[in-house]
C-alpha cells in the first residue's frame, strides 16, 4: 500500500485496506458517525456509531477523496480526485464526483 502525504493513519481497526492499494495525498476516511436523533439530549452527549470502511485489492484512490462511514470500495476500483464516496462502489468501477458515481467499468 502506498499512502500519500497528509493522509492520516487509522489505528481503530475500523478501516480495512486490501493489497496493492494506492492512496493519494490528503484522503480522509471517516469510519464513524455522530448520533443526533434524541432531541432531549445535547448532540455532544449522544456519542458515535462505528461503521467500518472496507477497501478491496488493487484500488487507486485519488487526491483529496473523502470516504464516508460504512462504505465498501470493491477490488480494482479507481476513485477520482476530489470525490466524496457515500455509497458502496462495485468491483472494477471508476467513480468520480460529489457524491461519487460510477462512470464506467474497468472490465
Amino acid at each position: 500500500m502506498i499512502v500519500g502525504y497528509g493522509t492520516p493513519e487509522d489505528n481503530s481497526g475500523l478501516i480495512t485496506i486490501g493489497n496493492d492499494v494506492r492512496i493519494a495525498n490528503n484522503v480522509i476516511m471517516i469510519a464513524r458517525n455522530h448520533n443526533f436523533d434524541d432531541v432531549t439530549k445535547p448532540i455532544y452527549r449522544q456519542g458515535c456509531t462505528d461503521e467500518p470502511i472496507t477497501i478491496g485489492n488493487d484500488v487507486w484512490i485519488g487526491a483529496r477523496v473523502n470516504i464516508m462511514a460504512g462504505v465498501t470500495i470493491g477490488d480494482g476500483c479507481v476513485i477520482g480526485a476530489g470525490s466524496v464516496v457515500t455509497k458502496d462502489i462495485p468491483p472494477y468501477s471508476v467513480a468520480v464526483g460529489v457524491p461519487a458515481k460510477v462512470i464506467k467499468s474497468r472490465k
